[in-house]
């Protein structure tokens, strides 16, 4: 004896033609509110020592953007740091580690050149603070894929997502410092 499966479903055939829709969910835990108290408060302290003359804006990127309008500062420092709210667990956790080491770090610079001491960046450089963080966040995102994922398709796949994401920064500083090009021009 053998079942029929009856008539084929319209809707069947027309979901495999059909278009991939990819839900966005923002995930706005601790992690992602310290980020983002974070970098409200570079986004603030960099606004005042820019609009004050109070320094010089190390940032290569961010320099040609700001000599043109104090506007870009908020675009450019908090943009990237709302986008971790879309990521997946493993990334999520790095990139928040990451942004809240260097935003932290600038902010707190930025706190102590406005109260009149020396810029402490001006003598280690952004540089370090950058590869330091960069070393801390892959720690944890490996230390996360370790300890968390026992399956070894999870674990590349969350390596392929922070992968993609590294682009997607890196797009990002890109079509910045063309946008600094432009407005400079």
């Amino acid at each position: 004896m053998s079942r029929s499966r009856g008539p084929a479903k319209p809707y069947r055939s027309a979901a495999r033609i059909g278009v991939n829709v990819i839900a966005v969910k923002f995930r706005f835990d601790l992690l992602i509110i310290a980020v983002l108290a974070v970098a409200l408060l570079d986004t603030v302290t960099t606004y005042y020592f820019v609009a004050h003359d109070l320094g010089i804006e190390l940032n290569q990127i961010l320099a040609p953007l700001t000599s043109n309008s104090l506007l870009w500062i908020p675009v450019y420092i908090v943009l990237p740091k709302l986008l971790v709210a879309v990521m997946p667990t493993p990334c999520r956790q790095a990139f928040a580690i990451y942004f809240l080491t260097v935003c932290g770090t600038f902010t707190i610079n930025n706190f102590v050149g406005i109260c009149g001491g020396p810029y402490f960046l001006d003598t280690i450089g952004p540089r370090i603070v950058q590869v330091g963080a960069t070393v801390l966040a892959s720690f944890c995102f490996f230390a996360h894929l370790k300890f968390e994922r026992k399956n070894h398709t999870l674990k590349m796949q969350s390596v392929k997502t922070a992968v993609y994401w590294i682009f997607t920064f890196s797009a990002i500083e890109g079509a910045f410092v063309m946008l600094g090009w432009v407005v400079n021009a």
